[in-house]
Protein backbone atom coordinates (compact mmCIF):
# COMPACT_ATOMS: atom_id res chain seq x y z
CA UNK A 1 0.00 0.00 0.00
CA UNK A 2 2.65 2.14 0.59
CA UNK A 3 3.66 1.78 -2.73
CA UNK A 4 0.65 2.52 -4.37
CA UNK A 5 0.26 4.83 -2.16
CA UNK A 6 3.47 6.43 -2.97
CA UNK A 7 2.98 5.80 -6.70
CA UNK A 8 -0.22 7.88 -6.37
CA UNK A 9 2.01 10.78 -4.33
CA UNK A 10 4.39 10.34 -7.01
CA UNK A 11 1.89 10.44 -9.90
CA UNK A 12 0.13 13.61 -8.18
CA UNK A 13 3.20 15.63 -7.18
CA UNK A 14 4.42 14.64 -10.86
CA UNK A 15 1.11 16.43 -12.15
CA UNK A 16 1.39 19.39 -10.02
CA UNK A 17 4.93 19.82 -10.87
CA UNK A 18 3.41 20.26 -14.58
CA UNK A 19 0.70 22.17 -13.73
CA UNK A 20 3.39 24.10 -11.52
CA UNK A 21 5.25 24.96 -14.99
CA UNK A 22 2.00 25.47 -16.96
CA UNK A 23 1.57 28.35 -14.16
CA UNK A 24 4.80 29.32 -14.14
CA UNK A 25 4.51 29.87 -18.11
CA UNK A 26 1.26 31.31 -17.91
CA UNK A 27 2.64 34.29 -15.22
CA UNK A 28 5.20 34.73 -17.79
CA UNK A 29 2.71 35.13 -20.50
CA UNK A 30 0.34 37.60 -18.24
CA UNK A 31 3.84 39.35 -17.30
CA UNK A 32 4.35 39.58 -21.10
CA UNK A 33 0.81 40.80 -21.56
CA UNK A 34 0.73 43.31 -18.60
CA UNK A 35 4.18 44.67 -20.78
CA UNK A 36 2.28 44.60 -24.10
CA UNK A 37 -0.57 46.53 -22.92
CA UNK A 38 1.08 48.54 -20.56
CA UNK A 39 3.08 49.55 -24.16
CA UNK A 40 -0.38 49.98 -25.91
CA UNK A 41 -1.80 52.41 -23.26
CA UNK A 42 1.46 54.65 -23.66
CA UNK A 43 1.06 54.07 -27.39
CA UNK A 44 -2.75 55.36 -26.69
CA UNK A 45 -1.72 58.07 -24.79
CA UNK A 46 0.66 59.17 -27.34
CA UNK A 47 -1.53 59.13 -30.58
CA UNK A 48 -4.54 60.52 -28.02
CA UNK A 49 -1.70 63.37 -27.71
CA UNK A 50 -1.03 63.22 -31.48
CA UNK A 51 -4.34 63.88 -32.32
CA UNK A 52 -5.26 66.77 -29.93
CA UNK A 53 -2.42 68.72 -31.93
CA UNK A 54 -3.21 67.69 -35.22
CA UNK A 55 -6.68 69.19 -34.31
CA UNK A 56 -5.21 72.65 -32.69
CA UNK A 57 -2.86 72.48 -35.77
CA UNK A 58 -6.18 72.27 -38.06
CA UNK A 59 -8.06 74.93 -36.03
CA UNK A 60 -4.77 77.02 -36.98
CA UNK A 61 -5.36 76.30 -40.53
CA UNK A 62 -8.60 77.42 -40.45
CA UNK A 63 -7.76 80.30 -38.88
CA UNK A 64 -4.95 81.14 -41.87
CA UNK A 65 -7.26 80.19 -44.39
CA UNK A 66 -10.04 82.23 -43.12
CA UNK A 67 -7.70 85.24 -42.74
CA UNK A 68 -6.24 84.27 -46.50
CA UNK A 69 -9.95 84.53 -47.45
CA UNK A 70 -10.33 88.00 -46.30
CA UNK A 71 -6.72 89.01 -47.68
CA UNK A 72 -8.32 87.88 -51.22
CA UNK A 73 -11.63 89.77 -50.21
CA UNK A 74 -9.57 92.79 -49.79
CA UNK A 75 -7.73 92.48 -52.42
CA UNK A 76 -10.89 91.86 -54.99
CA UNK A 77 -12.49 94.91 -53.29
CA UNK A 78 -9.04 97.01 -54.07
CA UNK A 79 -8.90 95.59 -57.68
CA UNK A 80 -12.46 96.56 -58.60
CA UNK A 81 -12.14 100.06 -56.88
CA UNK A 82 -9.09 100.23 -59.44
CA UNK A 83 -11.24 99.01 -61.96
CA UNK A 84 -13.77 101.35 -61.55
CA UNK A 85 -11.89 104.62 -60.54
CA UNK A 86 -8.58 104.25 -63.04
CA UNK A 87 -8.03 107.07 -65.48
CA UNK A 88 -8.31 105.49 -69.18
CA UNK A 89 -6.38 106.49 -71.96
CA UNK A 90 -9.08 108.89 -73.33
CA UNK A 91 -8.80 110.51 -70.08
CA UNK A 92 -5.30 110.94 -70.00
CA UNK A 93 -5.55 112.21 -73.35
CA UNK A 94 -8.24 114.48 -72.81
CA UNK A 95 -5.60 115.77 -69.56
CA UNK A 96 -2.78 116.18 -72.09
CA UNK A 97 -4.94 118.39 -74.15
CA UNK A 98 -5.35 120.65 -70.92
CA UNK A 99 -1.63 120.65 -70.43
CA UNK A 100 0.17 123.61 -70.75
CA UNK A 101 2.72 123.62 -73.59
CA UNK A 102 6.03 125.29 -73.14
CA UNK A 103 5.14 128.40 -74.89
CA UNK A 104 2.60 128.64 -72.50
CA UNK A 105 4.87 128.35 -69.49
CA UNK A 106 7.46 130.71 -71.58
CA UNK A 107 4.74 133.34 -71.37
CA UNK A 108 3.91 132.93 -68.13
CA UNK A 109 7.20 132.60 -66.93
CA UNK A 110 7.71 136.49 -68.59
CA UNK A 111 5.24 137.54 -66.91
CA UNK A 112 6.61 136.67 -63.22
CA UNK A 113 7.83 138.50 -60.75
CA UNK A 114 11.99 137.94 -60.67
CA UNK A 115 13.81 137.42 -57.81
CA UNK A 116 15.54 140.91 -58.18
CA UNK A 117 11.78 142.44 -58.15
CA UNK A 118 11.45 140.94 -54.61
CA UNK A 119 14.59 142.14 -53.50
CA UNK A 120 14.04 145.74 -54.48
CA UNK A 121 10.09 145.52 -52.63
CA UNK A 122 11.64 144.14 -50.21
CA UNK A 123 14.49 146.84 -49.40
CA UNK A 124 10.87 149.25 -50.04
CA UNK A 125 8.78 147.33 -46.82
CA UNK A 126 12.05 147.68 -44.73
CA UNK A 127 12.34 151.28 -45.39
CA UNK A 128 8.59 151.82 -44.46
CA UNK A 129 9.04 149.57 -41.09
CA UNK A 130 12.04 151.76 -40.90
CA UNK A 131 10.25 155.08 -41.07
CA UNK A 132 7.30 153.61 -38.51
CA UNK A 133 10.11 152.37 -35.83
CA UNK A 134 11.64 155.93 -35.98
CA UNK A 135 7.84 157.12 -35.53
CA UNK A 136 7.34 155.08 -32.68
CA UNK A 137 10.29 156.21 -30.94
CA UNK A 138 9.64 159.79 -31.96
CA UNK A 139 5.98 159.18 -29.97
CA UNK A 140 7.59 157.24 -27.29
CA UNK A 141 10.20 160.05 -26.22
CA UNK A 142 6.82 162.94 -26.90
CA UNK A 143 5.27 160.72 -23.99
CA UNK A 144 7.70 160.34 -21.68
CA UNK A 145 8.21 164.11 -21.76
CA UNK A 146 4.03 164.88 -21.56
CA UNK A 147 4.03 162.24 -18.56
CA UNK A 148 6.78 164.21 -17.06
CA UNK A 149 4.96 167.62 -17.22
CA UNK A 150 1.71 165.75 -16.20
CA UNK A 151 3.59 165.07 -12.85
CA UNK A 152 4.76 168.21 -12.35
CA UNK A 153 1.59 169.51 -13.02
CA UNK A 154 0.41 167.83 -10.20
CA UNK A 155 2.67 167.88 -7.85
CA UNK A 156 1.94 172.03 -7.99
CA UNK A 157 -1.80 171.05 -7.93
CA UNK A 158 -0.84 169.33 -4.71
CA UNK A 159 0.64 171.88 -3.05
CA UNK A 160 -1.51 174.30 -4.18
CA UNK A 161 -4.32 172.19 -2.74
CA UNK A 162 -2.48 171.88 0.74
CA UNK A 163 -2.05 175.61 0.32
CA UNK A 164 -5.11 176.66 -0.25
CA UNK A 165 -6.83 173.74 2.65
CA UNK A 166 -8.72 172.08 -0.14
CA UNK A 167 -6.37 168.73 0.02
CA UNK A 168 -6.63 165.66 1.27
Amino acid sequence: MKLSTMNESMGEESEIKKILVIVQGLQGSFSGLQEDVSILKSDVSSLKSDVSSLKSDVSSLKSDVSSLKDDVSGLQETAEFMQEHMATKEDLALVRAEMATKEDLARVRAEMVTKEDLLMLKSEVFEHVDGFAHQNQKFDHELVAAQAKFNRVEERVEILELQAGIGA
